[in-house]
């Protein structure tokens, strides 16, 4: 607990590493900044909690490394969740975020290996980081809100999540990266929103979807590249290719 009145704003890093009987946390609305593995291997804690009106703008990289919490709930004031602040978190299943969120970004490993079965993109984030959510074998619904900015998935974002089963890509997204959908063994179907702006298939992007039987990248109008193995040992028969494209690598299919 925080004395009242406390004007905490940054908890550095190693703050509470590794604090063995700590379970529960409430984090003053004062505190602006998570330092780097700041609850990291807490293996009691499972509540984190924040109060009402959390000035946080920032959890750092490694924050909640290996800690036992369940669920968590990122204030509306987060614009950064750092490299691999929610790895290894077997039991976070559940994720969400205030309305009208701020986060434009997710870094790398922020959810690796981590127990999350589903989760609900807010709108302002731009990019998804590499590894972002790789291996997240539960995980198996990802949907984005209405008028989603984001642009970018990075390499292997969603490498390993055997469980997902669909994904419709925003409009917004222009660039697929190497791997990002590799090794998903249950994704059958994979949609882009009307109006997309993709411009980039990664090499691997979609390889060894054992699941995936059918994608239309007439769907998406701008596709100019599509790359080395893209789609290999997928359960791809037929994709139609917009005129678009100028790049396709061998084997692309």
């Amino acid at each position: 607990t925080f004395e009242q009145g406390s004007r905490l704003r940054i908890m550095g890093k190693y703050a509470f590493f590794s604090c063995s009987n700590l379970r529960a946390i409430t984090l003053l609305a004062t505190v602006q900044k998570l330092g780097e593995s700041c609850f990291e291997e807490c293996e009691l804690l499972t509540s984190v909690t924040f109060e009402p009106n959390s000035q946080l703008q920032k959890i750092g990289g490694d924050a909640f490394v290996s800690s036992s919490i369940q669920s968590i709930l990122i204030p509306v004031s987060v614009q950064v969740l750092g490299e691999g602040c929610f790895r290894s978190c077997a039991l976070l299943a559940e994720v969400a975020f205030e309305d009208n969120s701020r986060l434009t970004r997710m870094k790398a490993y922020t959810f690796i290996e981590s127990g999350i079965r589903s989760i609900l993109i807010p709108a302002s984030v731009e990019v998804l980081g590499e590894e972002c959510f790789g291996r997240c074998e539960l995980l198996a619904e990802v949907t984005f809100k209405n008028d989603s900015q984001l642009a970018t998935v990075e390499n292997s974002a969603f490498e390993g999540c055997r469980s997902l089963r669909s994904m419709c890509i925003p409009r917004s997204v222009e660039v697929l990266w190497d791997g990002c959908f590799q090794e998903c063994a249950s994704l059958t179907s994979v949609t882009f929103e009307q109006g997309s702006r993709l411009r980039i298939i990664g090499a691997k992007a979609f390889f060894s979807c054992l699941s995936l039987r059918a994608i239309v990248l007439e769907e998406a109008p701008r596709l100019q590249e599509v790359g080395e193995d893209a789609f290999c040992d997928s359960g791809i028969q037929i994709s139609d290719l917009p005129m678009s494209l100028r790049m396709l690598y061998a084997p692309g299919f």
